[in-house]
């Protein structure tokens, strides 16, 4: 059970993280510059189908308290600081729920941006799986932006399908962060 329970942070993380990419593109000049985070909202639907399970689970990803910030300056980003997560799975009808609080973080990375896309290569925000860091994982995550007035607003809608042996994983993740221009 705790298998399949890491198996489905692994997924999630999947659409906060990123690693690897060559492309130097500008970033429109609208996003350089400070960014203080002010929500997170995320909400990932898995399943795990073999011979001998079908498991189905439910997570919601909430951030509670924030005092982290987001700098892009030309191809590169920097987000860091300290924020606090309350993570609650259903997996099967059994529900579990822990709060976990981040500090001293540092994520750095590069990214991509057209006019409303940008592509992280890199972590935005990192989890933690029993005391063990997980980011940087997956590929470069593409997301939804816009910026309204000073608020800027990154949407994630990613679906993933793996198969490995006898195992089948399927994960939707939708998500959403939202930032105040310094």
């Amino acid at each position: 059970m705790k298998l399949i329970h890491f198996s489905f942070l692994l997924l999630l993380l999947a659409g906060f993280t990123s690693c690897g990419s060559d492309d130097d593109a500008p970033a429109p000049a609208e996003l350089e510059g400070n960014w203080t985070a002010l929500t997170l909202e995320a909400t990932v639907n898995s399943t795990v189908t073999s011979p001998n399970i079908n498991s189905v689970a439910t997570t919601q990803i909430s951030g509670t308290t924030f005092d982290y910030d987001l700098e892009f300056t030309g191809t590169e980003f920097t987000a860091d600081g300290s924020y606090t997560i309350a993570i609650s799975t259903d997996l099967d009808g059994t529900t579990s729920s822990s709060t976990d609080t981040y500090t001293s973080v540092d994520n750095t990375g590069s990214y991509t941006a057209s006019s409303n896309e940008i592509t992280f290569n890199g972590s935005l925000f990192s989890l933690e799986f029993n005391g063990m860091t997980i980011g940087g994982m997956g590929g470069a995550q593409t997301s939804d932006y816009s910026i309204s007035g000073d608020i800027l607003t990154i949407s994630q809608d990613e679906t993933t399908n793996s198969t490995t042996g006898d195992f089948t994983t399927s994960s939707t993740v939708v998500s959403t962060s939202t930032w105040r221009r310094n």
